[in-house]
Parts: structure tokens; sequence; C-alpha cells
């Protein structure tokens, strides 16, 4: 027969229980286990969670023959005809339910902490190599408008009646223009840049 898992109601607990200390911690055990089990943890100096679940046994103590420990030991305990102290069980229960709240509060803890380490060691993928395509596939292009154009620019025509200066006019200003339009770091000058040579079909 399978074995049921019981539910651990860690919701219970605040969430920095395993931070408190003395009087916040003592006040978290009186609402879990009662004030007669919360003065047994006080009367011995277990401070903390992390010092709770270091104590093995936090009931051996009421095996002691001390006279400071017998009103508690009534109150916790059974006492035998003989003389013998006995934990009531449900309080040793309710002390052991206490224990695994606070050791799945940890694991909680735990499990947050490392998901948080996973997040901030994540690494996004640099995008230089794509904005470098980018740039470097835009720029080929405007080269090649320029050189299109340019070349375009410059066929002679044969039905045209201007004269030469109106052509070299003409193709500086469009160069110009084109230099305006597609890329204001880019300023050619004609004699400077480039040299403008016309030729007429004669020539050829």
């Amino acid at each position: 027969m399978a074995k049921s898992k019981r539910y651990i109601n860690t919701s219970l607990l605040p969430d920095d229980i395993l931070s408190y200390t003395d009087t916040e911690f003592y006040n978290v055990a009186k609402r879990i286990v009662g004030d007669n089990a919360a003065q047994l943890l006080e009367i011995q100096s277990i401070r903390s969670p992390d010092s709770f679940l270091f104590m093995p046994d936090v009931f051996a103590i009421l095996n002691i023959k001390c006279s400071a420990l017998n009103l508690l030991k009534e109150k916790l305990c059974l006492k035998t005809d003989d003389d013998k102290y006995i934990v009531k069980p449900g309080i040793k229960s309710i002390m052991n339910y206490f224990r695994e709240l606070i050791i799945c509060k940890q694991a909680e803890v735990m499990k947050i902490l490392s998901y948080q380490n996973k997040l901030s060691t994540s690494v996004i993928p640099p995008l230089t190599t794509t904005s470098s395509t980018m740039s470097e596939n835009s720029s080929s292009q405007q080269q090649q408008s320029l050189l299109s154009s340019t070349t375009d620019l410059v066929q002679p025509s044969t039905t045209m009646s201007v004269d030469e200066h109106y052509h070299r006019n003409f193709i500086i200003n469009s160069i110009s223009n084109w230099c305006e339009k597609f890329s204001s770091k880019i300023s050619l000058i004609e004699g400077s840049d480039y040299y403008l040579i016309l030729t007429s079909l004669n020539d050829t």
C-alpha cells in the first residue's frame, strides 16, 4: 500500500521566519505549538529556527531532576505512578510538525535563491554581429545606388542639344542631392573626391 504524503502548510510561517530570533521566534512558536511548548524552547535558550533544528531532542531536558522544571513538566507531561514523566503525544507531535514546517520553509527559500541565481547568471546573446551586418548591408546598398545613379547620369545623349556646361552642372548637382538625401555624412566634391570627364559619341 502506497504511503500517503502529508501536506505541510508553510504559509503558517512568516516568509522571513528564518531570520527571527528571541521574542519574534518565540511568538511564532507560541502560535504553532502553544505557550507551554514554546516555554520549553525558551527555557533552553533555543532562540532561532537554526538552533531549534540543531537540537536532536528538545524534550530530553525534562528527564533531568530539577525543581525549576517541575511546573513545566506537569503541563507538558503525564506523570506515571512510579513518578516518571512522559511527554504528552500531542505535544510531541505538534513540536515535530513545527520542526517540519521550518525545514520545508528552508527548502522553499533555497529554491527561490537558486532560481534567482540562474536568472542573474543568464547572458543575453549580443546583437553586435547582427547590427554590424545590417550596417554593412545598408552601406553597400547606398554605394551601389550611388554608382548606379552616377553611371546613369554620365551616359551621353545624342538627342540633347544642350552644351557641356549644362551636363556637368546637372551631374554635379545630382550627386550632391543624392548625398544629402541618403547620407548626411557624405559630401563629394568634384575635382577633389572625384573627377568628371565628359566625352561625346563622336570621340569614341
